[in-house]
């Protein structure tokens, strides 16, 4: 897979993003992800851990984020790496929701139980479908991740990837950790 992407300056924070617009995808309609690399990643290191987020619009630039301000991810990784309270910096991996995003978000296999029914059918009343997290995870799973430990000094291993959001994004983070215990820790 060949993509195109930009290199998108900080300001703060150290560091820079790369971001990819129209990220590809057979599972979810494609959407921009923002790659964040620590001011320690440097081409042909030994790799680094990798830390995906939802909603990744808010997490380096308040211009883009939906309360107009953003999370302040990179400050905070380049801060524990200057003071030394991590090893090593995360790579941080924002993947921007799309249009979908409380159907991508919800936890699939709980609305699909029986006794779930009036929830489900509300759910889809309101947010003009059922959910899609599963199609989501496998995004996250089998499309974004293996291309990020192709194209970045990663440690690809469960023990080094971790998923994170906030709110619904918090909620699908941790459905992730309960359908993919052996990807994620």
């Amino acid at each position: 897979m060949i993509l195109r992407s930009v290199k998108v300056p900080l300001s703060d924070g150290g560091g820079w993003i790369q971001r990819y617009q129209r990220f590809p995808s057979v599972h979810v309609e494609p959407r921009t992800v923002d790659v964040w690399l620590p001011p320690d990643c440097v081409s042909g290191d030994e790799g680094h851990p990798v830390l995906y987020m939802h909603d990744g619009h808010n997490l380096f630039d308040p211009a883009l984020s939906t309360t107009g301000q953003d999370w302040g991810v990179d400050e905070a990784v380049s801060r524990l790496l200057r003071s030394r309270q991590i090893p090593k910096g995360v790579i941080v991996v924002g993947i921007w929701h799309g249009a979908n995003r409380w159907r991508e978000y919800m936890p699939a296999k709980p609305l699909a139980q029986p006794d779930a029914r009036a929830v489900r059918d509300e759910f889809i009343r309101e947010h003009g479908g059922a959910p899609i997290s599963d199609d989501y995870l496998l995004f996250l799973t089998a499309e974004l991740k293996p291309f990020i430990d192709s194209a970045y000094p990663t440690l690809p291993d469960r023990g080094h990837t971790f998923v994170a959001g906030s709110s619904m994004g918090g909620l699908v983070s941790l459905y992730a950790l309960a359908e993919y215990p052996e990807v994620f820790g």
